[in-house]
């Protein structure tokens, strides 16, 4: 099973945390054949708001999860029961710790994490396109 993560350990929200604050992390299927689902969870729940907090990806698919930190969030009920029929042999799990930066850093944080995410699909419609000239060709 082969997942990337992007930011890979540490999301980081910018201040003040007054207000609510929105956080991106990037899920990645690496795999060329099987498919992966994932639920990304919270140890504050009050806190925090994922949205999607799970799916499942294809082979080579890419999902852009969003994290809200609001701390007026009231807690809702996670969805044990898709994962009671998954063996624990195929769970892969991965915890990102979380920062809290000064709002001029976390600009350049956003902006560096956007740039790498447009050179990323760049590259892949640029390949798609290079493999449809080729079997043209």
């Amino acid at each position: 099973m082969s997942v990337t993560l992007d930011p890979s350990s540490t999301l980081a929200f910018s201040r003040p945390l007054t207000r609510p604050v929105k956080c991106a992390l990037t899920i990645t299927n690496s795999s060329n054949a099987q498919s992966v689902a994932f639920k990304v969870k919270t140890n504050a729940v009050k806190s925090y708001a994922v949205r999607p907090n799970y799916g499942t990806l294809q082979p080579g698919q890419t999902v852009e999860i969003e994290e809200l930190y609001n701390s007026s969030r009231k807690e809702h009920t996670p969805l044990k029961e898709i994962w009671s029929t998954v063996a624990s042999e195929e769970l892969h799990s991965h915890k990102l710790r979380v920062v809290y930066l000064p709002a001029h850093v976390s600009l350049l944080v956003a902006m560096k994490s956007t740039l790498a995410r447009m050179r990323q699909r760049l590259c892949s419609k640029l390949s798609s396109l290079f493999l449809h000239m080729a079997s043209e060709a």
